[in-house]
């Protein structure tokens, strides 16, 4: 389970939004995190799954700033070194 800070998931008791960063635990078998529901603090609570369990989460993407939509960063052009005999 590849859960980050800001993801959001629905469950039966609704939407809820990762606050606190993840953890795992028993070598990586559980996930714990801190969730709440966005824009109720009172909601907070630590919730924990099998690394097993899959969840459909919504992650806002935005573009990294000064960098363009579609747009691969260009790579240094690489020079020749000379052998010396």
């Amino acid at each position: 389970m590849l859960l980050q800070v800001g993801d959001r998931f629905r469950d039966e008791e609704g939407v809820w939004e990762v606050t606190g960063h993840p953890f795992t635990t028993r070598d990586g078998k559980v996930v714990h995190a801190t969730i709440q529901q966005p824009g109720k603090a009172a909601s907070a609570r630590e919730r924990t799954w099998g690394a097993h369990e899959r969840l459909t989460i919504q992650r806002n993407v935005e573009p990294r700033a000064g960098r363009k939509a579609g747009k691969e960063p260009k790579r240094p052009k690489r020079t020749k070194t000379r052998r010396r005999a």
